[in-house]
């Protein structure tokens, strides 16, 4: 039986079809063994008019396929909210095409069900698996049965975007926790993928993929909440690995006291030089110069993000889709931070300040020695002018 490619499973036959759908309208006839030759016939069940179909014919006598191109482009354009179910209504005239058509569409539209859960190894090391099979009752006593210890996690239910389908893990750059934090994920394989194939649907575990979490004790102080991007599946979903650090063998540091944007406001307005007003030119062209040593210094993480947000540099919708850019590269997406607070600096050069202070308060010895060289870089901006800009170069030696 023929299979429907690049088809959508989710409510397929009900699916409001646009021009953007061309491709896949005409590949799932392709792939439902229709005749191009059939087009005509096609084009007036569809509700075109023959004086449409007519000068579809004139202009390409001698290509039937261009036809078949023509007469869906008109179908897909005219508003009446065309859909996969009206196209196998208008095929009737076919029995054998409109029957594979409805079969194409019920077999890319099984239901299969997701659980993540986690195998400890040791203290601070787990075993994640997202685990994949058709009965959702059979997979988790699958699981219960095979790891008895094993302490599960999230259950989700999807279709596969293509009738045999994969299922791709996919990290976020900004969810992959830095060393610095004590935490460490390392998956099985590369890429994390799971295929699934029709004929072994009536097994209780189709497919899995694992990925090692560690926890260093003593420097993973805190959880965390890793986001995985699930592709290959209708609906897209997000599922998150929670895990808490193991205790301490140490005694707690206490906590830093994040400073408010007023207390670092005063502070900063007291180092500064008096009267000189904030000019948007200084913060604005230190990010420029100095852009390749924040990239290279400046670790990207959730809770960088986040101290952002608080103090207003950027706002909660650039974080989120910053946090979500799953299928950008973590310079990529450094390029793009980059870019929103220098637009957060030249309409509001304190924006600068609040930013440095975000650094801080990750409390790591290598973003408060990139804060404490930009803003010495700054006073010396605000101070000497843009002669000696050219002094910048010479902090090389402080941060490597």
């Amino acid at each position: 039986m023929a299979s429907c490619t690049g088809i959508p499973s989710v409510y397929l036959s009900l699916k409001t079809l646009s021009i953007d759908d061309l491709n896949d309208v005409l590949q799932f006839l392709k792939d439902c063994d229709f005749s191009d030759k059939e087009w005509m016939t096609l084009g007036l069940n569809l509700g075109l008019t023959k004086n449409t179909l007519d000068s579809i014919e004139a202009n390409h006598p001698s290509d039937i396929h261009h036809c078949l191109v023509e007469c869906l482009s008109k179908w897909l354009q005219r508003g009446l909210s065309p859909t996969y179910s009206s196209l196998i209504a208008a095929a009737h005239f076919l029995e054998a095409t409109a029957e594979k058509m409805k079969k194409n569409i019920e077999k890319s539209s099984v239901l299969y069900s997701g659980v993540l859960y986690h195998q400890q190894k040791e203290v601070g090391c787990w075993e994640t698996t997202l685990a994949v099979g058709k009965d959702a009752n059979a997979l988790i006593q699958h699981i219960r049965s095979t790891f008895p210890h094993a302490e599960q996690d999230t259950s989700i239910s999807f279709t596969f975007a293509q009738p045999n389908g994969i299922l791709e893990l996919k990290l976020s750059p900004v969810g992959r926790v830095p060393r610095e934090y004590g935490w460490r994920l390392d998956p099985k394989q590369e890429p994390m993928q799971i295929h699934v194939f029709q004929s072994v649907v009536e097994n209780a575990l189709m497919g899995s993929c694992s990925m090692s979490v560690y926890a260093k004790p003593g420097v993973a102080t805190e959880s965390i909440r890793h986001p995985i991007k699930l592709l290959g599946i209708e609906p897209e979903t997000t599922i998150y690995i929670n895990r808490q650090p193991p205790p301490s063998p140490f005694p707690a540091a206490p906590l830093k006291e994040k400073r408010s944007n007023e207390i670092v406001l005063r502070m900063h307005m007291h180092e500064l030089v008096i009267g000189d007003p904030l000019n948007y030119d200084y913060g604005c062209d230190l990010i420029n110069k100095q852009d390749k040593r924040i990239k290279k210094n400046l670790v990207l993480t959730p809770n960088f993000l986040q101290s952002l947000v608080e103090r207003g540099v950027i706002n909660e919708k650039t974080r989120n889709f910053l946090n979500e850019s799953y299928d950008k590269t973590g310079n990529e997406i450094m390029d793009l931070l980059i870019t929103d607070v220098w637009t957060a600096v030249y309409f509001d050069e304190t924006n600068f300040l609040f930013f440095l202070e975000a650094m801080r308060d990750q409390d790591s010895a290598e973003t408060n020695k990139l804060a404490d060289i930009l803003k010495m870089l700054y006073v010396m901006k605000r101070e000497k002018g843009e002669d000696d800009f050219r002094l910048l170069n010479l902090t090389d030696i402080i941060i490597v």
